[in-house]
């Protein structure tokens, strides 16, 4: 049996119906808003049609997709779905006997009192206040001892509390301090690099030099004469091995320098990251000059 509305109930619904329709929208909402109203047009409609079952979760999905505005047409919509959603949860409960009509219905009214004391001032909308607290009371009663499992409302924030954030910067950390003497240890080693490059330059130009040398000297140490093209060819040989000499006493040269300045600048690296002091000083002699490090 569909429970009767009281006069006063009757009232307020006729008053939300008409507002909501002839309430402005804004255009932003307007999806929201038709999405609730289709959900509460079905959830009514089955209702009539003895569909309890159905129409209770039309009736959730209609309350689920209103808009959060607190402005007087929305407030009015949310009223009228709110109590039509608990007729609707009763009177499944008083056709099937099913204690979860009565928990779905006290969730819904516990979640629609927590929303206007987030959203409104407490004297605000006393009579849907008192209402939605006897409903909620009424829905109680009829579980009696019966457990329901327990609904997750959580609170909304009040309108109070929705201040902007201010985001402090945070402080910028600062590089660490270079490594004392972390210059010099690259270039020694690259300076070391490019010596041990150059050992091994100046070691193949030699090993080509000495080749050259020996296709030389087979070539005039031969029994038969050689005539003028062997001895042209001779020349070039000896010419050939005389560049790559000259390549290998260059390059030698230049790759013990590197190296002797890649010591140097390792052995003064090493010094100051142990905090000792270390000076490199040049020593003139009568035969000739030298640099000195002293630490």
């Amino acid at each position: 049996m569909a429970a009767a509305h009281p006069p006063g109930r009757q009232l307020c619904i006729i008053a939300c119906c008409s507002m909501t329709v002839l309430g402005p929208s804004l255009p932003a909402r307007a999806s929201e808003e038709s999405i609730s109203r289709r959900e509460h047009r079905t959830c009514v409609e089955l209702r009539d049609a003895s569909k309890l079952a159905e129409a209770a979760s039309h009736c959730r999905a209609a309350y689920d997709a209103l808009p959060d505005d607190t402005r007087e047409p929305p407030l009015n919509a949310r009223s009228l779905i709110v109590f039509d959603g608990y007729n609707t949860y009763l009177e499944a409960f008083e056709a099937t006997n099913d204690i979860e009509f009565l928990c779905a219905g006290e969730e819904l009214l516990t979640e629609y009192l927590a929303y206007l004391d987030a959203r409104l001032p407490a004297e605000a909308r006393p009579d849907d206040r008192q209402d939605a607290q006897k409903d909620l009371a009424e829905l109680a009663a009829r579980r009696g001892d019966q457990k329901c499992s327990e609904p997750v409302v959580e609170p909304l924030p009040r309108q109070e509390d929705l201040l902007p954030v201010v985001l402090r910067p945070q402080p910028q950390q600062e590089a660490p301090p270079p490594t004392p003497g972390s210059g010099l240890r690259i270039a020694g080693g690259v300076t070391l690099g490019t010596g041990i490059a150059l050992g091994l330059v100046a070691a193949g130009a030699l090993a080509y030099g000495a080749r050259i040398r020996d296709e030389r000297d087979t070539l005039t140490n031969a029994p038969e004469p050689v005539g003028p093209e062997g001895h042209a060819l001779a020349d070039r040989l000896d010419g050939l091995g005389t560049r790559a000499n000259r390549l290998a006493v260059g390059t030698a040269i230049t790759s013990g320098a590197a190296i002797v300045t890649s010591i140097v600048l390792l052995a003064v690296d090493a010094h100051r990251r142990r905090g000792q002091r270390l000076s490199i000083a040049p020593v003139v002699w009568p035969t000739g000059g030298h640099l000195s490090l002293r630490f």
